[in-house]
């Protein structure tokens, strides 16, 4: 052997060691270390041996999370879309060692805690309370993904054969990733077809949506993937096919509606932008008091917003969220009856009236 063979080998075992040095120290579980090691000896690409060590690692947390969320019974007395849009939200879509999912869980480890979904309420409401500048305090409201798409998605024979017929479409295809064969099954059986990604837009769901729609046959259809995930990148759950009444039938999801009142003193408010800036009775109405229409931050000044929620200051009365009309099903408006929400609502109206001053 040459002398600059020799110093080739020595090279060679020199950056082998530094490797399993390196992956020996770490504190990635034996499994991950074994096979980081395997492929540091076996002279593997970098890359390479960093992929299957991820996909090991995914293996393993997947498993951990599936034993730490374990399935649910069938849902009992479901409708048929009711049942398939819970089996949905809690299909297991995995793990990965680069989610945050670990630190903030999984939307279908949490979902798996769900007694019944029918009993959620259709919206929720957080506030962020700027108690230094009230007029920089925010509303977050969230749709309910399983009301939302409950409401707009049906199973029928048309729908229910197009399931199996992209089922066997999935078979033929072991290659392809699931958002691929969704537009392309889509493109081969229908027409005006395409494909929307809630997180990519304005969007009051609690969970993001992916799914292509087309026509067939003159009915409207679209293939449905919920994100049961952590990060938005992956974790969404195995495609199922409903039908809809319109292409458009799940385009409302930052659409938002806000009431407060009762009878001839019913108030309501709208929001196309999920609740940025937010339209007394519709664009073009013009409110009897001035405050009832949204300033420059998008919000009315009539609304007081709390830690507790949101109310309409003339009467004290909490505002209502929902969407398409939809509410959380209260009879009557709850009354401020907390003496420290009402003092922030003189608080609010004497802040502002300095503001004007």
């Amino acid at each position: 052997m040459t002398k600059k063979e020799n110093k080739e080998v020595r090279n060679y075992y020199e950056n082998v060691k530094q490797k399993v040095d390196a992956i020996e120290k770490s504190d990635l579980p034996k499994e991950m270390k074994t096979i980081g090691e395997m492929g540091a000896v076996m002279d593997v690409p970098n890359d390479s041996i960093i992929h299957a060590m991820v996909s090991a690692g995914d293996a393993m947390l997947s498993e951990k999370a599936s034993a730490e969320a374990p399935k649910q019974k069938e849902f009992a007395n479901y409708t048929p879309v009711e049942k398939q849009v819970a089996k949905m939200l809690t299909e297991d879509t995995g793990a990965a060692i680069m989610d945050s999912g670990g630190a903030y869980g999984r939307y279908w480890q949490e979902n798996r805690k769900v007694v019944d979904f029918r009993s959620r309420p259709y919206a929720k409401v957080e506030t962020d309370v700027d108690e230094e500048d009230p007029k920089n305090s925010e509303i977050i409201v969230y749709l309910d993904t399983f009301h939302f798409l409950v409401d707009r998605l049906h199973i029928t024979p048309e729908s229910e054969e197009l399931e199996k017929k992209f089922e066997q479409y999935d078979r033929e295809h072991p290659d392809d990733d699931y958002l691929q064969e969704m537009e392309d099954f889509a493109n081969k059986i229908g027409e005006n077809s395409g494909t929307v990604n809630t997180y990519n837009g304005e969007d009051a769901l609690d969970q993001t949506l992916q799914y292509v729609y087309f026509e067939k046959d003159g009915k409207y259809f679209v293939l449905l993937q919920i994100h049961g995930g952590a990060d938005v990148r992956g974790g969404y759950t195995e495609p199922y096919i409903f039908e809809v009444e319109e292409p458009e039938a799940l385009m409302d999801n930052a659409d938002l509606y806000a009431a407060t009142g009762s009878g001839s003193d019913r108030k309501y408010w709208d929001s196309d932008d999920a609740g940025y800036h937010w339209y007394y009775e519709g664009s073009t109405a013009k409110p009897k008091n001035r405050k009832d229409a949204a300033d420059d931050n998008g919000i009315p000044p009539n609304w007081v917003i709390t830690k507790d929620g949101v109310y309409y200051a003339p009467t004290g009365e909490l505002i209502d969220f929902g969407n398409d009309g939809i509410f959380n099903g209260k009879k009557a408006p709850l009354k401020l009856n907390n003496i420290s929400v009402k003092q922030n609502i003189n608080k609010e109206n004497e802040n502002r009236k300095r503001m004007r001053a």
